[in-house]
Formats: C-alpha cells, sequence, structure tokens
C-alpha cells in the first residue's frame, strides 16, 4: 500500500534537523497559526466579492432586458397583436433574439412585466 506524505514532510523534517526544540515548537505554533489565518476568508475580499457578484447580475439582465426591448420595439405591431400562445411568441422573440437570448420562460415572464 503506497503512503503519501504531505508535500510539506521534507520541510518538516529539515526544520527538526536544523533547529533545537524550544525553537522548533515555537517555529511549529507560528507556522499553525499562519496556515489558521491563511484558511479563514478576508471579511473585505468576502464583501467585494459580493459586490461583484451583484454589479454582474444587475449588467447581465440589464443588458438581457435591453436586448429584448430593442426586438419588442422594432416587432412591436406583431407583438402586440399575437394571436398564439404566450410560449410561441416568448419562443420567437428567443430566435430573434438570438444566441444570447435567455429562456422562453425568462422571456415571458418579462413581457407580462410590460404594458402594451
Amino acid at each position: 500500500m503506497n503512503v503519501t506524505t504531505p508535500s510539506t514532510s521534507a520541510d518538516d523534517a529539515q526544520r527538526a534537523r536544523r533547529l533545537p526544540p524550544d525553537l522548533l515548537h515555537r517555529t511549529n505554533v507560528l507556522l499553525a497559526e499562519l496556515e489558521r489565518l491563511r484558511a479563514q476568508p478576508d471579511p473585505d475580499k468576502a464583501a467585494a466579492k459580493k459586490a461583484r457578484m451583484a454589479h454582474a447580475r444587475e449588467s447581465r439582465t440589464r443588458d438581457l432586458h435591453a436586448a429584448i426591448d430593442v426586438v419588442i420595439e422594432s416587432h412591436k405591431p406583431q407583438v402586440v397583436s399575437w394571436t398564439g400562445s404566450r410560449r410561441s411568441r416568448a419562443e420567437w422573440l428567443k430566435r430573434l433574439i438570438g444566441d444570447t437570448a435567455p429562456g422562453w420562460r425568462y422571456i415571458d415572464d418579462y413581457l407580462k412585466t410590460l404594458h402594451f
């Protein structure tokens, strides 16, 4: 059976050979504290990540709504007088928008918020 050694085992062994026991103990305590601190997430970094995610979500939603609005404005008579189902209208608009279009349900939900 193969036993895997941690990647720091060579460093630990070399440190144990070079340092006296009292200094080795203090060094190990400090290294353990360093590992503990590195494992904790930085609250500023987490807050910045959360803000970036919120901005990206808002930007993506704004761009999707703008794309849907452009297609609706250019085909408004057909959208308003659509005689088929809401789903078929949303799928038709999805095809017109192209590859960046969200799903038909997203488009249908957005159409529900508009007043024609």
